[in-house]
C-alpha cells in the first residue's frame, strides 16, 4: 500500500526462456512443489467436506417431516494453482479464492495458442484484455444470460508462470500485443547454460 488510495497488487507474470535441455522444467517443478503440496492437502480437505455436505443434502431430500432447517453452505475449494482452465473457470475460481491464483503453464506456446479456445472460438483479444485488467487487479465481473455463470470479484489476483524457448518466443507475440500492454506485463528470465552439457 503506497497510501490509502493507492495499492499495488503483487501479480507477477514470469516466463523462463531457455534452450531445450537447460533444465527449465526441473527448476520450475522444484519451485512449485510446496504450493503443489499445499494444494493437494487443501483438495483432500475439500473432498472430505463435500462428502459430508452431500450426505447431509441426501438426508434432507428424504426428510418428509417438514421441519428442515437452513441447508448448510456448500464447501468452497481453496486452491492456489490452476493449469488447464478456461477464462470463465478462472474467474469463478478467483471469486472463491480472493487471495489469488497462480496460472501454471509448462509451455508458453500452449497458453498463447489456446487463448482463442478459452474465448469459445472468438478472437483472443478479449481474453488478452481480461488478462491485462487482471494484472492491474481490476474488478472482474461477468453477466451472462445463464445466471449461474455470472461472476464477481472486487479485485483480481492472478499471476502466470511458464517456460519457452528463444526461437519459439519470437513468434508468440504480435505488435498489437506490445502496443496493448499485454506483452510488457510479462517478465522474461533468460536461462543460459554456463558449461557444456554432461552428455
Amino acid at each position: 500500500e503506497v497510501k490509502s488510495t493507492w495499492q499495488e497488487p503483487g501479480n507477477i507474470s514470469s516466463i523462463v526462456v531457455g534452450d531445450s535441455g537447460v533444465v527449465k522444467s526441473h527448476f520450475y517443478m522444484v519451485m512449485l512443489k510446496p504450493v503443489c503440496d499445499e494444494d493437494f492437502r487443501r483438495n483432500q480437505e475439500w473432498e472430505a467436506a463435500m462428502a459430508d455436505y452431500q450426505e447431509i443434502m441426501d438426508a434432507r431430500s428424504k426428510d418428509m417431516s417438514g421441519s428442515l432447517t437452513e441447508p448448510p453452505s456448500k464447501p468452497v475449494r481453496v486452491q492456489h494453482l490452476i493449469e488447464d482452465a478456461t477464462i470463465e473457470a478462472i474467474g469463478q475460481t478467483m471469486s472463491e479464492n480472493p487471495r489469488g491464483l497462480l496460472w501454471v503453464v509448462d509451455e508458453l506456446a500452449g497458453l498463447i495458442g489456446n487463448l482463442d479456445r478459452y474465448s469459445s472460438g472468438k478472437s483472443d483479444s478479449g481474453v488478452k484484455s481480461r488478462l491485462i485488467s487482471t494484472y492491474d487487479s481490476l474488478p472482474w465481473k461477468t453477466s451472462r444470460s445463464d445466471r449461474d455463470k455470472n461472476q464477481s470479484s472486487s479485485a483480481t489476483f492472478l499471476s502466470i508462470t511458464s517456460t519457452t524457448q528463444p526461437e519459439i518466443l519470437k513468434g508468440l507475440f504480435s505488435r498489437r500485443d506490445a502496443l496493448s500492454g499485454f506483452l510488457p506485463r510479462f517478465i522474461f528470465i533468460l536461462s543460459k547454460r554456463r558449461r557444456p552439457s554432461f552428455l
